[in-house]
């Protein structure tokens, strides 16, 4: 069985494909490791860096007043959108959300 690939490498090899935009065959080369390793490690740390900032950066609102607020925002800024809709978008995510 071969050694994990350790977590430094996977977040160089995640940076390098999204700064970049390198595709897996380019990193495949490039870091002498295999297009599913590859994959594999681009995917979990993506999924790592999810999971830590989503809840800093991304917190879903709270209250229907944080969320009726978004969705003006959404209507100032998208203008053509539709009315019932936005407004069935707006309930359903309170019931989720709540």
């Amino acid at each position: 069985m071969r050694k994990a690939i350790p977590p430094g490498m996977k977040l160089a090899i995640t940076l390098h494909h999204l700064t970049e935009g390198a595709s897996l065959s380019a990193i495949k080369y490039h870091w002498r490791i295999g297009k599913s390793t590859a994959a594999e490690a681009i995917y979990s740390t993506c999924d790592a860096i999810w999971e830590e900032l989503m809840p800093i950066y991304l917190q879903p609102p709270k209250s229907m007043r944080e969320w009726k607020k978004i969705s003006q925002e959404y209507v100032h800024v998208c203008p053509d959108a539709d009315k019932p809709f936005e407004t069935y978008l707006l309930m359903r995510c309170c019931l989720l959300h709540m």
